[in-house]
């Protein structure tokens, strides 16, 4: 499903890039062509180039900041939070 998202969006830019849906000067265009947008899943996919949920917290340490009494655990890259989500980041 989300390479499938990422397909979606990557036709929904593209539209947007080319001018097709008359959104320029709005905050959806300026976010459309200014944030980046990485699609995530527990499983890497380079084909459609997705992101493996288990490599978030190389990028992000607070990812790995647990509350005092969890610090044992590990971080869960195939939780069904992160199965498919997409990170922006402007």
């Amino acid at each position: 499903v989300t390479r499938e998202i990422k397909q979606l969006f990557e036709q929904f830019k593209e539209e947007v890039t080319n001018g097709n849906l008359k959104i320029d000067n709005t905050p959806t265009y300026d976010l459309i062509n200014k944030a980046r947008f990485d699609f995530i899943h527990t499983l890497y996919d380079p084909v459609s180039d997705l992101l493996a949920s288990s490599k978030l917290p190389e990028q992000d340490k607070n990812l790995i900041t647990l509350p005092e009494g969890y610090a044992e655990l590990d971080f869960s890259g195939t939780s069904n939070v992160l199965r498919g989500c997409v990170k922006i980041a402007v």
